[in-house]
Parts: C-alpha cells; structure tokens; sequence
C-alpha cells in the first residue's frame, strides 16, 4: 500500500484577503485569523503591511504613538483593540490577547497602560 501524499496549502495572497466586512476577507479568511496569525511567538506584533491593512492603519494612527512608548508596542496595543472588536469569535482569540498582554505589561514603559489604552481605542475611532 503506498503511503499517503500530502500537499501543503497554497500560500495566502494577503492583496486579496482584505475584505470590506471586519469579520471576513474576500477569501473567505476571517481577518482575526488573519491578526492571529501575524503575532509573535513571545506575543508582541509588528509593523507591517499585513499588519496594517488588517488594522487598517493609515500614517496618523502610528503618529499617536505616546511618548515613552516604542512603535512595537503601540502596535501591539492596537492589535489587542481590534481584536476586541471580534466578539463573535472570543474562543479564538482570547488567549493569544492574554499573551499579547502579558507581552505588554511585562515592557518597561513610562506611561501607564490604562491611559494609553484609552488613546488607542479613540486612534482605531
């Protein structure tokens, strides 16, 4: 008997996933998955074009980057925003945000979470 073959999933064409609804891509790929998949192994996100177009980012969203704060985690912090936004699918996500949080608090910043917190939910407004 031969051995089963297995093929590996095409790659995802990240110019097409970009839907106009938050929850799906026009893929098909919901754009939580999509967050998800973009988060680091120690829980942080980066700046990225991926990034960015599931955020939806435009230049004024990074320019509010509070002092005292680096571009890594503000991103970051955005991210875990718009995950929120996701209540449908918490089950999916809810443990990489707690990651992502604790990714967060155990950073050295200047500023104090809560307050930044605010300003990001008003910058994703």
């Amino acid at each position: 008997m031969a051995a089963p073959t297995y093929t590996s999933a095409s790659p995802v064409n990240e110019d097409s996933i970009f839907g106009s609804t938050p929850s799906s891509s026009s893929s098909g790929t919901p754009s939580h998955e999509l967050l998800i998949s973009q988060q680091s192994a120690d829980g942080h996100w980066e700046s990225g074009e991926t990034v960015s177009k599931i955020l939806n980012l435009s230049g004024r969203e990074k320019e509010m980057c509070p002092e005292g704060m680096s571009e890594r985690e503000w991103i970051t912090l955005l991210c875990l925003i718009v995950l929120e936004k996701y209540t449908e699918f918490e089950d999916e996500w809810k443990l990489v945000a707690k990651k992502g949080w604790r990714w967060l608090r155990g950073c050295k910043l200047s500023v104090n979470l809560e307050d930044v917190t605010e300003i990001a939910r008003t910058a994703l407004k």
